[in-house]
């Protein structure tokens, strides 16, 4: 899935392939109503009787189009929990780290305070063995930091492989779709070609008795 900023402008790119589309007269068609229109086919979709609708009667293209959205559904439902579980564990890492500065800064304030109800002015308490201490706590944080930098990188990386992963995953489920489309074309053609013949030889069979 595209990352935020990209969002619209894909959205954007979905509506002008869609207007290109011989047929489709739709004045004003932009990112926005195509998202809009998306989201209401899914949820649409998601909540009916799909049995009731098969057993009510399917053709080819019925089937194609609720395959199509099943597909997308669940593309769409993958990519909000992976979305979901990011942003649980950034907020974790983020809440530890907010934890580990809090420690730092309690720390500090704890040393400094006893260095200065022994006599030691700021000079020394800066020099003193508790200055190591908040250095050393400063640094775990840093290092925090930069681990949950690096995860975050991670995680990114990962989410552009799998978003490829899906696109051919997907590319490659149109493509058998249309592959049966095209196979069941080819057979019912066949068929009223066979049918055809049939009646013409029915037909000449007639008309010598």
């Amino acid at each position: 899935m595209a990352k935020r900023g990209q969002v619209m402008v894909r959205w954007s790119a979905v509506a002008e392939a869609v207007q290109s589309q011989d047929g489709f007269d739709r004045p004003g068609f932009d990112g926005k109503r195509a998202q809009n229109r998306f989201t209401l086919l899914l949820e649409g979709h998601r909540h009916k009787d799909e049995e009731g609708k098969r057993a009510s009667g399917t053709d080819e293209g019925y089937g194609e189009k609720f395959q199509l959205l099943d597909d997308l559904l669940s593309a769409f439902d993958d990519w909000k929990n992976e979305e979901k579980v990011r942003l649980e564990e950034v907020q974790q890492e983020a809440d530890r780290v907010d934890a580990m500065a809090a420690t730092i800064r309690d720390e500090a304030m704890k040393s400094l305070g006893k260095r200065k109800k022994a006599g030691q002015d700021d000079g020394e308490a800066g020099s003193g063995g508790g200055s190591a201490m908040t250095k050393m706590m400063k640094m775990m944080h840093d290092d925090s930091k930069a681990d949950l930098e690096f995860r975050m990188r991670v995680y990114d990386s990962d989410l552009k492989e799998r978003e490829i992963i899906r696109e051919k995953e997907f590319e490659d489920r149109r493509c058998e779709r249309e592959l049966r489309a095209e196979q069941l074309r080819f057979q019912h053609e066949q068929l009223r070609v066979q049918h055809e013949m049939m009646m013409k030889l029915l037909s000449t069979l007639g008309q010598s008795q």
